[in-house]
């Protein structure tokens, strides 16, 4: 598997999607949006845009191989398998690495900062964005290889819940989009606002309890608290660490919502 991921013809897979990325966020920004009535219809706004469509467009895809996964596998926690989902590891790698740099064009394309120098350009960049820069680093060369050379044939139902998380992405574009559009006034704001929420504390919130709950029915435990005993420790400090940020995104999540609502019920 680790010569297959480092062959020259992964290579040129990756390479593919990179262009086919890039050719996506070209058409969108730049022949689909500058027709659009935009109410700031600048260079940054259009390329932000189209980054949140390749989100939600990818965010789907990575849903649809997590489901089909679940329903392709057996009661086995451990070593059902399901050999496609390992293929959203070559994708996913080709998209995070992808996105840092959309990312960087959208802030350079930026007023404020188009004029600065290269280095000082990339200096506020990394300054400004560093929770989405670590997050798509730690995807892009922590967690995707760590699938592909330590999971490889097992724990393929955890890969699929955690896959979820995506679930809420499509409305957090939806939100941004919608922010960068000045329409968080809006009814459909409010709509997506829910459902955002929602998804998050389902796909997100409760991944990690109903993951130890599947795996104490299958070791036959009475209780989720023996499950946690039973596996290994650095199992528990992997899956404390990533409900730990759930869980802190969820409490920003919610203070938003409450200030917006405010903010809003104020204006009216």
């Amino acid at each position: 598997m680790m010569l297959e991921w480092l062959s020259v013809d992964n290579a040129l897979r990756v390479s593919l999607l990179w262009a086919g990325f890039g050719l996506l966020h070209f058409l969108i920004s730049n022949v689909l949006l500058i027709r659009c009535n935009l109410p700031e219809n600048t260079l940054a706004v259009r390329y932000t845009l189209a980054g949140n469509v390749i989100a939600t467009l990818f965010a789907t895809y990575v849903c649809r191989v997590a489901l089909e996964t679940l329903q392709n596998l057996n009661d086995d926690f451990l070593y059902a398998t399901y050999p496609p989902l390992l293929e959203y590891c070559r994708i996913g790698f080709a998209y995070f690495t992808y996105d840092s740099f959309a990312l960087y064009k959208s802030f350079a394309a930026t007023p404020s900062v188009s004029q600065e120098r290269l280095a000082r350009r990339i200096l506020s960049f990394v300054s400004q964005r560093t929770s989405g820069l670590a997050h798509h680093f730690c995807m892009a060369f922590l967690c995707l290889p760590f699938v592909v050379y330590v999971c490889q044939d097992k724990a393929h139902l955890v890969l699929a819940v955690v896959m979820l998380h995506e679930a809420s992405t499509p409305f957090l574009c939806a939100y941004l989009a919608m922010k960068q559009l000045r329409a968080t006034h809006t009814p459909l704001f409010v709509v997506n606002a829910v459902f955002f929420v929602t998804s998050f504390f389902v796909f997100r919130i409760c991944a990690f309890p109903y993951l130890y709950w599947r795996y104490m029915r299958w070791k036959g435990l009475s209780n989720i608290v023996e499950a946690m005993l039973s596996v290994r420790w650095y199992c528990n400090v992997g899956s404390f660490t990533i409900a730990g940020l759930q869980y802190y995104w969820f409490y920003g999540i919610i203070r938003r919502v409450v200030v917006l609502t405010r903010k809003e019920a104020k204006l009216s």
